[in-house]
């Protein structure tokens, strides 16, 4: 079970962040090692949000949290940002995370929904222009919750995709705001072709999933949405995102 709030919040919270920004000016995102930090913040920030993260990892929690802080750190940012994750950390690590989430009590359960989530420092830091760092943030995150959470539930575990119906529409939207988003045209025109691709092929399926008289979405388009989102992680990891790596030194 997982804090449902965060994705929805996602769409329209881009949109205001190009009203309410100002002229102050994100971080830069200067190559393609820069975007692959930034896109593993995403996936890091995205992991923290779902307890069967915890639940995988359970003799590595602190560890885990010590990377996400060292990264954040790394890329840039400022006090009042570690400050307000570390204030995360200190709320969740009260909760029994390495456990099922289902042998949590009913009061455990309502705390951790009702805590804040990782990604609004992190967001209230990098929703500046020119939103690079903002939209391979986006990116991360969008991808962990494809080739990890939808990956480990539905097709490892078993559960139906009905359960997790929303996640892979937010999974959907998140690609077709990062294609078509006007705030985000910067960064969209530096990524790769094959990254830009796996955007488009993640849209597409999510129209499949939209369709209300089509075939519906099977078990083998979760295994193609978990596979589009890890191709991404494995460009990010190999510092590909950017058409600019591609060129010849």
């Amino acid at each position: 079970m997982r804090i449902l709030r965060l994705s929805a919040v996602l769409l329209v919270s881009i949109l205001a962040y190009r009203i309410c920004a100002g002229d102050e000016k994100g971080p830069d995102v200067p190559n393609a090692e820069s975007a692959a930090g930034f896109f593993r913040l995403g996936e890091n920030s995205m992991a923290h949000t779902w307890t069967i993260y915890y639940e995988t990892i359970a003799d590595k929690i602190d560890d885990r949290w010590k990377s996400f802080f060292d990264l954040a750190q790394k890329l840039g940012a400022p006090k009042q940002t570690m400050d307000a994750l570390a204030e995360v950390k200190k709320n969740l690590s009260a909760l029994p995370l390495g456990k099922a989430y289902g042998q949590w009590t009913a009061d455990e359960q309502k705390k951790f929904i009702s805590f804040p989530s990782n990604a609004d420092p992190i967001f209230d830091w990098i929703k500046k222009p020119d939103y690079q760092a903002l939209f391979y943030f986006d990116m991360g995150r969008l991808s962990l919750e494809g080739y990890f959470v939808i990956q480990k539930l539905v097709l490892d575990q078993g559960y139906s995709i009905d359960s997790y119906k929303s996640t892979i529409q937010a999974i959907g939207n998140d690609a077709e705001m990062c294609l078509t988003d006007t705030g985000f045209e910067a960064a969209r025109k530096r990524l790769a072709p094959a990254a830009l691709q796996i955007l488009k092929d993640i849209r597409a399926l999510k129209g499949k999933l939209d369709d209300p008289l089509g075939e519906g979405f099977t078990k083998d388009d979760v295994a193609k949405l978990a596979q589009l989102c890890k191709s991404l992680s494995t460009m990010a990891r190999e510092n590909k995102l950017l058409a600019e790596a591609e060129k010849p030194k």
